[in-house]
Formats: C-alpha cells, structure tokens, sequence
C-alpha cells in the first residue's frame, strides 16, 4: 500500500491533501476490494451513521458518492439502477451510498489514520 501512494506523492500528506476523487483513484482495487462493512457504519465525510438496506429497498436510491468523488465508483448516475447493489442509508438525510463508494471512503481514512 505505502509504495502506491509513495510512486505518485512524496508524502502520505500530500495523498491526504489531495481531493477525494484523486484519493478514490490512488487506492488500489485489491485494497479496498477486501473491506468488510458493519451493518452500521460512519465515513468521515457525513455527520450521522449509516445503516444497511434491505435487500427489498434495492432499486429506489441513488448512490450519493458523487458529492464526495464527483461520482459513484460503482457507475450508479440516478434513481432506479442500483437493482442488486448492496447499500448504506442515513435516512434523516436521505444519504446513500453503495457498497464501493463505502469501501473507497473507509480505505482512503484507514490511509489517513497511518502514521508512517
């Protein structure tokens, strides 16, 4: 993981300073791919918990991912195309992000939080 961000940033800070979307880019597939997500989970960049999605509430929503990596990183661009797509919802305000878009955000803070 280090010798990715190294290859491209001199520094795990300048990583951390760059935008999300750059951030989403660096991460490597193999690295965010094995992330396993609580039912109840918190990302960094929205200010109340997440709780999964029934599998019955599975084509109504759109992946919210775009506000923070100016897309969704599972190709989700609207309402009705999240069919299967496993989900995280913050239903005050109506928030939801897919399962990628989770795995990205929790790899980039578990990146953030190193202190090498």
């Amino acid at each position: 993981m280090e010798s990715i961000v190294e290859s491209q940033y001199t520094s795990i800070d300048e990583f951390i300073n760059c935008t999300p979307e750059k951030q989403a880019d660096i991460v490597p597939i193999e690295d965010w791919s094995k992330i396993e997500i609580e039912e109840k989970i918190k990302v960094d960049w929205h200010p109340h918990p997440l709780k999964k999605r029934l599998t019955t509430e599975s084509n109504g929503w759109a992946c919210d991912g775009k506000k923070q990596f100016v897309k969704c990183l599972s190709g989700i661009t609207g309402f009705y195309q999240t069919a299967g797509v496993e989900g995280w919802k913050c239903p005050p305000c109506d928030f939801d992000l897919c399962k990628k878009c989770v795995q990205v955000s929790l790899m980039i803070e578990r990146w953030k939080e190193r202190e090498d």
